[in-house]
């Protein structure tokens, strides 16, 4: 708001009117007050002009009016698409750059990305933040919600979430019908594992996909003490000969 004022000493009658102003403002002859409220993209300088009219000369001013800009939080304007992934197979996912906003004409995005929980992602899932891109190549079987985040240059944010179901290939549910026991399961204490090739590695897994146990071996039978393993459901991957087996056993 701003309010001019006139005085003319002979006592003539005084005319107000604004000549040049921006849209955003509005100019009351009667009162001499301009008033208004710029958005953002009326950032800037703005160059106005006002006239006072006595009945015979007309005398102008002119300043300017100069408007700061304020932080606009950036928004969600599409929401992530679910994913689907399969156990085994290459996966890439980039999201729409319309996805976020930001109004502020200067702030450039950065993103970030976490499991929805504020876990890390899974360790097989790369984000390339500069691409938008997710990627990677899932060894488990699991289902995760992915909470992606984009910050302004204030560090003001917002998220969305996306679900990405990995699922089973044919390959690996035709691997693990080879002939293999693992038993019991669940357990509590030792895992027992039994083939009829040789497993040379094997690596378990938790549902996040972390990679917590690795043991290397030439051998038909493993025994594998869980019981410092929090109660839940573990991913197993056993390298035998040039073939991969895939399972699953449960801790309670």
């Amino acid at each position: 708001t701003f309010t001019a004022t006139d005085e003319d000493p002979t006592g003539d009658v005084l005319t107000l009117s604004a000549v040049t102003i921006p849209a955003w403002l509005s100019f009351d002859a009667s009162t001499g007050i301009l008033s208004g409220t710029p958005l953002n993209g009326d950032v800037g300088t703005h160059n106005i002009t006002l006239n006072v009219n006595d009945g015979t000369v007309d005398v102008e001013q002119n300043f300017i009016i100069t408007v700061a800009n304020t932080n606009d939080a950036p928004t969600l304007e599409n929401n992530l698409m679910d994913q689907e992934a399969t156990e085994g197979e290459f996966f890439s996912y980039t999201f729409a750059e319309n996805t976020f906003n930001d109004v502020d004409l200067l702030d450039v995005l950065t993103y970030s990305a976490t499991q929805n929980n504020g876990d890390d992602l899974p360790v097989w899932l790369s984000f390339n933040s500069l691409s938008r891109t997710f990627s990677g190549t899932p060894n488990v079987e699991a289902n995760y919600e992915i909470k992606v985040t984009a910050i302004d240059n204030s560090f003001e944010s917002v998220s969305d979430v996306f679900n990405l179901e990995v699922a089973g290939s044919i390959f690996v549910n035709k691997i693990r019908s080879k002939n293999i026991k693992m038993y019991p399961n669940p357990t509590n204490d030792i895992l027992y594992i039994e083939c009829d090739s040789f497993i040379e590695k094997i690596e378990i897994m938790n549902i996040q996909g972390k990679l917590i146990e690795l043991f290397n071996g030439k051998e038909k039978k493993h025994e594998i003490n869980v019981s410092n393993f929090p109660s839940g459901i573990y991913f197993i991957k056993m390298s035998s000969s040039n073939n991969l087996i895939f399972n699953k056993f449960i801790v309670k």
